[in-house]
């Protein structure tokens, strides 16, 4: 029986993207191709964002997986700083798809974690920042 859940601590660097991206190939094995592919994006980049900006220092982040009949999760936990609501907003004027220069140098992060995944939730508190990233493998049920 495969297990539903996984959770364990990952060192807040950048060396660690290849141990986040080994562990989601392996405890989401047999998920969608693309679909896999679009979460690790997105986990990546919302880890990379806790290393660059989170000011961990010595603080793991604690990455736990889950696969639910639906959907696969990614939840990162850090005990960094907070993102600035301002960065969680959407983006305003949009970038150009034919325009090179209204394409922002940075801040895209976010932007690219909503546009990799179905549903994106971050809740700062006091046991640390949480970032939930989900991805449907199955269609979603209509309220």
């Amino acid at each position: 029986m495969k297990l539903r859940s996984y959770s364990f601590p990952l060192a807040a660097n950048l060396e660690s993207l290849a141990l986040l991206g080994a562990a989601l190939q392996e405890f989401f094995q047999g998920a969608p191709p693309d679909a896999l592919f679009q979460l690790e994006l997105a986990a990546n980049e919302a880890f990379s964002n806790i290393v660059r900006h989170g000011q961990c220092g010595a603080h793991p982040v604690r990455v736990t997986l889950a696969r639910k009949p639906r959907y696969l999760e990614v939840v990162l936990l850090d005990r960094g700083r907070p993102i600035p609501a301002a960065a969680l907003q959407p983006m305003a004027p949009d970038p150009q798809r034919d325009d090179p220069q209204s394409w922002p140098e940075h801040g895209m992060g976010i932007l690219l974690i909503r546009q990799m995944t179905d549903e994106y939730r971050y809740r700062p508190g006091g046991m640390g920042n949480e970032q939930r990233l989900i991805k449907y493998v199955l269609p979603r049920r209509q309220s």
